[in-house]
């Protein structure tokens, strides 16, 4: 368990739902999409899953997904990526292939090789699973004064298959609120959508799960406990 002090002059936001609206218009990923936008140093994500194929608005095509963003960033910013190995020798969990084969989707993504300001590291602690469900994405930001601050999205949303969801929250395969979830994007002779169902394999045609979950922002002093979290996980946990 880790403990941190207490520290003054945050601002913080609290969001419940991965989106406003079924446009992605507003919410936890439009802010966190932006702020990896504004990010000129870092991004440092930490996920119980993590899937480059992901959507975070919805949008249309690879350029919508989170991998494609990221691969973008780092030409000029250094990107962390820490997930969840499912499969590894000590993991826990569901399989989930799309998370553990990760660095090999953004390697294609990018042409054959990721760039090298984008690290990868996919492990697991042991049978107890420690720390490894925590979802945060962290990243420097325009501060007061022209200096750089720091800022952080944490909670209950990781950026993977599912979690963008709204207020109304439909689940049944007929509504077309639903559409979006199942349009398809076809990467490297696969095809990804955003038709959650776990319990039933990804079914179209049996209700998707919806997604209601706290999420929060933090700008300010704060954020550094979740550096030295994510630098602290990233250096003694060894990836398999």
């Amino acid at each position: 368990m880790a403990t941190y002090d207490w520290h003054a002059g945050n601002t913080v936001r609290f969001y419940h739902d991965g989106s406003t609206d079924p446009n992605g218009s507003g919410g936890a990923f439009k802010d966190v999409m932006a702020a990896i936008d504004d990010a000129q140093r870092f991004v440092f994500i930490a996920d119980w899953s993590f899937q480059p194929m992901f959507r975070p608005d919805h949008g249309s095509g690879i350029a919508a997904t989170v991998g494609r963003k990221l691969i973008q960033k780092a030409a000029g910013t250094l990107v962390a990526i820490h997930t969840w190995d499912h499969t590894a020798p000590m993991g826990i969990g569901a399989p989930d292939p799309q998370n553990d084969d990760g660095d090999d989707v953004l390697d294609t993504m990018a042409g054959g090789t990721r760039p090298a300001n984008l690290l990868w590291r996919a492990s697991s602690h042991d049978q107890t699973g420690m720390s490894h469900h925590q979802k945060y994405v962290i990243v420097d930001c325009p501060g007061a004064g022209g200096r750089r601050d720091l800022k952080v999205f944490f909670g209950g949303l990781d950026l993977t298959q599912g979690r963008f969801d709204w207020g109304e929250h439909p689940i049944l395969p007929d509504d077309p609120q639903c559409a979006k979830f199942r349009d398809s994007v076809t990467f490297d002779g696969t095809s990804y959508d955003d038709w959650y169902n776990a319990e039933f394999g990804g079914a179209r045609d049996l209700p998707r799960q919806p997604w209601h979950d706290i999420h929060g922002m933090i700008q300010g002093p704060a954020a550094w406990d979740f550096v030295r979290e994510f630098v602290g996980r990233w250096n003694v946990d060894p990836a398999y």
